[in-house]
């Protein structure tokens, strides 16, 4: 029996066995969620996408939106951390996506202020800032990597004909040594 067999035969029993494994959070057709008031409706399914992640973001304080492109995971993880009940958020993504993440959020959940951030630092100012507006800061997760006390490895190599080589210690390029 092939793989698409199988799952035609035992499907019943596969989807029952995954949902006693893993219960839905929440269930559309079962919980009346109300959502707060956002500056953009959810199209389609996206409502009950925000319900089920707030509920998760609720009790794990952690949560993961996964969806086609296009589908407004962006708009849904904004509205559901704030259906959540949550003031200071720390949104790490794609370095290409800091700019919509500030923009969707300053769009979608009302009062809210979104900040770029690049260093702990940043991320520092912002925990002392007064005030009970929602709050989202959103840092690239390449500029998390690199940030509080990171320092650049280093391989060195042998450069010139004599087989020396000089590290600039400031930024760890192997630069050419002069022949004497």
């Amino acid at each position: 029996m092939n793989l698409a067999g199988f799952i035609d035969t035992f499907r019943d029993s596969i989807a029952q066995r995954v949902v006693e494994s893993y219960p839905p959070l929440y269930r559309p057709s079962e919980q009346a969620v109300r959502l707060p008031a956002l500056l953009r409706n959810p199209l389609g399914a996206q409502a009950d996408a925000i319900r089920g992640a707030a509920l998760s973001l609720s009790a794990n304080q952690g949560t993961t939106v996964v969806g086609e492109m296009g589908t407004g995971k962006t708009f849904i993880a904004a509205s559901a951390a704030h259906a959540a009940g949550f003031r200071r958020v720390l949104v790490l993504c794609p370095p290409h996506l800091v700019p919509k993440w500030k923009r969707e959020v300053e769009e979608t959940v009302p009062g809210a202020r979104g900040a770029i951030v690049g260093s702990i630092t940043d991320l520092e100012r912002l925990r002392l800032l007064p005030g009970s507006a929602p709050l989202f800061a959103v840092m690239s997760r390449e500029k998390a990597k690199l940030s509080y006390r990171w320092q650049p490895a280093v391989n060195e190599r042998w450069a010139g004909a004599n087989r020396r080589a000089v590290r600039q210690r400031a930024v760890g390029r192997v630069q050419r040594q002069a022949d004497p």
